[in-house]
């Protein structure tokens, strides 16, 4: 009888064991997926700054690009 009360009581402990490296598991997952997911943001964010010196520079050459031509057709 003690064997059975010891198997049962083991088994509990190793259920709860378990059930609380899972836990730790899925919390780690989902610490990664955060993290991932502020990488990408930051990411995204470097993006479109790029994109906007970009623009920026675009534009600017396409105003000097007038400006040259206007000057030229005053000549």
């Amino acid at each position: 009888m003690q064997t059975i009360a010891f198997y049962i009581k083991t088994k509990k402990m190793n259920n709860r064991l378990e059930a609380n490296n899972e836990i730790q598991i899925l919390m780690y997952k989902v610490q990664i997926k955060q993290q991932k997911q502020e990488q990408i943001s930051r990411c995204r964010e470097k993006e479109l700054y790029i994109q906007t010196i970009i623009n920026q520079i675009e534009a600017d050459l396409k105003n000097e690009n007038e400006k040259e031509n206007y000057q030229r057709g005053r000549l």
